[in-house]
């Protein structure tokens, strides 16, 4: 077996509630993914920052997910901004709060 076929078969391994994952809801069901809420400072002295929240599921979950699509974790409502597939059967989801 090729190490890409076995990282396609472990990764709900990978999507694990009790270690990393998070849940979601999306079009009414409840998935897992793994949850970042980056920070990024700009300027000498941090005077600007920003955060882009993403998530990361496994493709064969978001069949169908588009952008504006809205997606709910931690009962904190995100619209979906940009779908990013890795190539791995993982795609990154980009999202905003408004």
């Amino acid at each position: 077996m090729t190490l890409k076929a076995d990282l396609l078969t472990d990764l709900d391994s990978f999507l694990d509630e009790d270690d990393f994952a998070t849940e979601a809801t999306w079009n009414g069901e409840t998935l897992t993914g793994l949850f970042d809420n980056g920070y990024e400072a700009a300027g000498p002295g941090g005077e600007v920052s920003s955060g882009l929240p993403s998530i990361t599921f496994k493709d064969s979950d978001i069949s169908g997910m588009l952008h504006g699509d809205v997606i709910t974790i931690e009962t904190i409502d995100y619209n979906v901004l940009r779908i990013e597939p890795d190539g791995t059967g993982l795609s990154t989801i980009y999202l905003s709060q408004d």
